[in-house]
């Protein structure tokens, strides 16, 4: 009796001791997947960091950029990245807001100050409203404490320029692209897919098709001059 409690005692002793260790083991296989998804995590945000040219610190510096003397009574900061900060408790906040609005991305909208982005995709969506180029730098000047960095200002033309230059017209059960500007077709037929779908007409060949581009040597561009 005492040999059988004796060796039940040690069976269940050993049961414990190799169900234990097993567990030890998924608890470290665990934690070092943890470990590697939280430094794929930090090495994510560092890069993120990097692309935006933040210092050190982990943060963008634009200590250096002056105040306009008036600036207290103008809601925003438009830094030279493209970034606009609003004063959610300034007076001016509803006007600015429904501004941003229409022209950046929301990023972050803390209780105190507002997070915006400007990007192409808002740029554009901005100009499909009817608000022109000019009249996004001339608002934002108005708004921003500090003078629009000439960066921002570039970003916003070269985003809005083009807006509206070329369109999609259905003819004939297809859609051809028309321009009142030869040279942003010039540009669009640099791509080698719209280049491959150009239709072209041999002059010597009679077609009905007004659509078709012509090797009319006084029309060197071939393109359809309606």
């Amino acid at each position: 009796e005492n040999l059988k409690e004796g060796g039940a005692t040690m069976s269940s002793s050993l049961g414990v001791v190799g169900s234990s260790s097993l567990r030890d083991d998924n608890e470290g296989e665990e934690g070092v997947q943890e470990y590697s998804n939280a430094k794929k995590l930090v090495t994510r945000a560092a890069n993120r960091e990097a692309a935006l040219g933040l210092n050190q610190q982990g943060g963008a510096d634009f200590s250096d950029m002056p105040l306009k003397p008036d600036h207290s009574k103008r809601p925003c900061w438009v830094c030279p990245d493209g970034t606009i900060y609003l004063e959610a408790f300034h007076e001016l906040y509803a006007s600015a807001y429904d501004f941003l609005v229409a022209i950046a991305e929301p990023v972050a909208r803390p209780e105190f100050v507002h997070e915006y982005k400007l990007t192409p995709y808002s740029l554009y969506a901005a100009v499909a409203t009817n608000i022109d180029t000019e009249s996004i730098l001339r608002v934002l000047q108005r708004l921003s404490k500090t003078a629009v960095p000439t960066t921002v200002q570039t970003f916003v033309r070269d985003c809005t320029k083009r807006y509206g230059k070329a369109k999609l017209v259905l003819k004939s059960n297809k859609f051809y692209v028309e321009s009142d500007h030869p040279h942003v077709l010039k540009e669009l037929l640099r791509d080698p897919l719209i280049s491959q779908a150009r239709v072209t007409l041999d002059l010597n060949t009679e077609s009905n098709d007004p659509t078709k581009t012509s090797s009319d040597p006084n029309n060197p561009d071939g393109f359809v001059v309606q």
